[in-house]
C-alpha cells in the first residue's frame, strides 16, 4: 500500500538518550559527511582537470588542486573535532541508557518513568533526561556520564550548593541545570492543571562515581550515583496522591506526544 495513515493513535513516547541520538545523527551529517562529500567533488574535478591537461580544453588543474588541498585540510580538522564531540555524545548516550534502564525497576514501587522530555523555553532548548512520578512526588533526573581518571580518586563532592569533580569545578553547573529543569516541570504543570502544590525534586546522577554529600544538608537539589537514587526518593518529605500522579503523567504524556517526532 503506497498511501495511507499511521495505525498509531498517538506517537510513541521517547527512549532514554533519544535527544543525544538525534544530536549525534545531525553532527555526523553536518560536520562530517558534508565536508567529506565536498572534498570528494573537488578531488573528482581535480582529477578530471589533470587528465585533460594535454590535448583538450579543461579547467585550470593548478587552481583545482589548490582548492582540493584546502578542502582536504579543512575536512581533516573538522573530522578531528567531530570525533572528539562524538566521543562526548556517545558517552552521554551510554550513561543515559544505563540510568534509564536502572530506573525502570522503580515501576514495581509505584513510580511512572518518563525518558527524554524535549523542552523549548523561549530561546532555550534542552531536555530532561528522566522523570519519575510516584508516591514521593516528582523527580527530574539529570545524568552526567563524566569519565573517571585512570588513576587516583574518583569523588564527586557536594556541599548543597556546588559540585566538585575530584576537587575541580565543572565547566557547566549541573546544580543550576537541574534546578532549571525542575522549575520548567513545575511551571508547565501549573499552567495545565489545577493542582495547588506540585512537589518536584531535582536530582543529578553521576553513574559509577563515589558521592561525598555529607556536607549537603537538606539541599534542594540531590546529588547521587545510581545506587543512591532510591534513598533520595525515600527521604523526600513530599507526598503525591495517586489521582494527582495519574493526572500529571497524562499531562506530560500529552505534551511529549505533541512535540515533533
Amino acid at each position: 500500500m503506497k498511501s495511507g495513515r499511521s495505525p498509531l493513535k498517538q506517537p510513541p513516547l521517547r527512549n532514554p538518550a533519544e535527544s543525544l541520538l538525534e544530536l549525534r545523527d545531525n553532527v555526523v551529517f553536518d560536520k562530517f559527511l558534508f565536508p567529506f562529500l565536498l572534498t570528494a567533488v573537488f578531488a573528482i574535478i581535480t582529477a578530471f582537470a589533470w587528465s585533460q591537461r594535454f590535448g583538450f580544453p579543461s579547467p585550470d588543474p593548478n587552481a583545482w588542486t589548490g582548492l582540493t588541498i584546502i578542502s582536504l585540510a579543512a575536512t581533516v580538522v573538522m573530522t578531528l573535532r567531530t570525533l572528539k564531540r562524538m566521543r562526548l555524545i556517545n558517552r552521554g548516550i551510554a550513561a543515559e541508557k544505563a540510568v534509564g534502564q536502572f530506573l525502570e525497576q522503580f515501576r514495581a514501587q509505584g513510580y511512572k518513568v518518563i525518558h527524554d522530555i524535549p523542552v523549548k523555553a523561549g530561546d532555550k532548548t534542552f531536555n530532561i533526561d528522566h522523570l519519575l512520578i510516584g508516591p514521593n512526588g516528582l523527580f527530574t533526573i539529570e545524568t552526567k556520564g563524566w569519565r573517571k581518571p585512570l588513576r587516583g580518586q574518583c569523588i564527586v563532592t557536594y556541599d548543597g550548593q556546588k559540585v566538585l569533580i575530584n576537587g575541580q569545578i565543572p565547566d557547566r553547573d549541573p546544580i543550576a541545570q537541574a534546578m532549571g529543569q525542575a522549575a520548567w516541570v513545575r511551571d508547565y504543570l501549573k499552567s495545565c492543571t489545577a493542582l495547588a502544590t506540585i512537589p518536584v525534586t531535582p536530582l543529578v546522577v553521576f553513574p559509577g562515581w563515589y558521592i561525598d554529600y555529607f556536607q549537603a544538608g537538606d539541599a534542594k537539589v540531590k546529588v547521587a550515583n545510581e545506587q543512591l537514587v532510591w534513598s533520595c526518593i525515600q527521604s523526600s518529605p513530599h507526598r503525591l496522591a495517586p489521582h494527582d500522579a495519574k493526572l500529571i503523567e497524562s499531562r506530560l504524556t500529552d505534551y511529549i506526544q505533541s512535540q515533533p517526532y
